[in-house]
């Protein structure tokens, strides 16, 4: 596959749990399109891992999203690092637990919230001001399928999706005049380490391929090439978008 080995050049781009499956895509994809990277991960060992692999114009830290220090931390190191972030993918999630309102202990439910939500917001609340000083800034959400649709025992989950896709289209409206987008992505059905917990057994494989109208689980890459478009000049009239990158998922 070509890039535009160009695109990004002399933006930045701060990613969060970027150092490995749809977060590691998405910072690969901007890098190699000419984009500085920063790299915001819980995981020391695979943060490491993906820097040395992008190489020059790279750099991260270690921050755990559930604590707001540590996220304020992170987005200063980025802006330490390069100067400023033109661009900002919310993408870490903390979503370590599924089930039902009854099945989801508040603890379960904190979790989720902060880590996928809050973190969102507390990365954009720190990095947004700059962005409107220099009236050009671009944000974009990696949400889920599952927050405008529905399935079954994932109340926490769902919950904080919908709330990612609702801050997006808030953003959108309340800055578009400042120079700001704001967008989201919306993957379903993605082969991730993560997601094969769910698909290691064939026929639980099938029963999620078949949720798709392509009959086939979507690659981290294809997320990665939504999120590259709308954070490129190619989408500077998009903006409030949900953008479902998930085969058909939401049409069944």
């Amino acid at each position: 596959m070509s890039y535009d080995r160009s695109r990004f050049r002399q933006r930045t781009a701060l990613v969060t749990g970027g150092a490995s499956g749809i977060g590691g895509a998405i910072a690969e994809r901007i890098h190699s399109e000419g984009g500085r990277v920063f790299i915001v991960d819980r995981d020391e060992a695979k943060l490491g891992d993906a820097l040395r692999m992008l190489g020059p114009n790279a750099a991260g830290c270690v921050a755990d999203v559930l604590e707001a220090s540590a996220i304020q931390d992170a987005a200063a190191a980025a802006v330490k690092s390069f100067g400023q972030i033109d661009i900002l993918i919310n993408n870490a999630a903390f979503l370590d637990h599924y089930g039902a309102v009854t099945e989801t202990t508040s603890t379960n439910w904190n979790q989720a919230i902060q880590g996928t939500l809050t973190s969102a917001f507390l990365f954009t609340s720190h990095l947004l001001p700059s962005m409107i000083a220099r009236r050009c800034g671009c944000i974009v959400n990696v949400a889920s399928v599952l927050g405008i649709v529905g399935k079954e025992g994932m109340s926490a989950y769902m919950a904080a999706k919908a709330g990612l896709i609702h801050l997006t289209r808030s953003i959108a409206i309340d800055y578009g005049t400042d120079g700001i987008r704001a967008n989201a992505v919306c993957p379903a059905a993605i082969d991730t380490a993560n997601n094969r917990r769910f698909t290691a057994d064939p026929a639980a494989k099938y029963d999620v391929e078949s949720q798709t109208v392509v009959g086939r689980l979507g690659r981290v890459e294809e997320v990665a090439a939504a999120v590259a478009f709308l954070a490129s000049a190619e989408s500077e009239f998009i903006t409030g978008v949900a953008l479902c990158v998930d085969g058909g998922w939401s049409l069944r």
